[in-house]
């Protein structure tokens, strides 16, 4: 029986061949993206409040002479207490026509960025903005979704008061 046994353990020891094995990373990356993705929830946004002051200042980034620009700060559902900051390229003065659409970032306390774009002019006093996924960074990295805007304008003293709602999938 011993020498039953030590044939065994012979034969395994012997039958192994040492081989380099790697594992594949990028296989592995792959199974975790597809897990991210299968986490995913789509959830009600509502921007409770947002203010902060509006204008048009002259621009060194456009390739136009003026730019659009929004700074502010509010409260919302996943993002609690953020920064916001919005900014179009526009034409001078007397209209200050627009000449790209809007971009925001909307940047909670922890760092964490929703950068969002306005799908053409308002409708009935609501901006639909849109989630720019590619852009988003923390745990809203890859982040899907809208949210429609409405409030108070006051281009006279450059403020503004708006509240928000859409849906968010992240």
């Amino acid at each position: 029986k011993a020498t039953t046994a030590l044939f065994v353990v012979l034969m395994f020891v012997f039958s192994c061949t040492k081989e380099n094995v790697s594992p594949d990373l990028d296989a592995g990356n792959d199974v975790l993206k597809k897990a991210d993705a299968a986490k995913k929830v789509t959830k009600t946004w509502k921007i409770h409040d947002s203010s902060g002051t509006m204008g048009f200042i002259p621009s060194e980034t456009c390739e136009t002479e003026w730019q659009f620009t929004v700074q502010g700060t509010g409260h919302s559902t996943h993002l609690g207490n953020f920064t916001v900051q919005n900014f179009a390229c526009t034409l001078g003065p007397p209209n200050f026509e627009f000449v790209e659409p809007i971009r925001g970032i909307l940047t909670a306390a922890n760092g964490d960025e929703i950068h969002t774009m306005v799908l053409g002019p308002p409708v009935e006093g609501v901006y639909h903005y849109v989630i720019q996924s590619d852009k988003c960074t923390g745990r809203f990295e890859n982040a899907e979704g809208f949210i429609d805007m409405w409030g108070e304008f006051d281009f006279v003293n450059g403020t503004f008061d708006l509240e928000g709602l859409g849906e968010i999938t992240y």
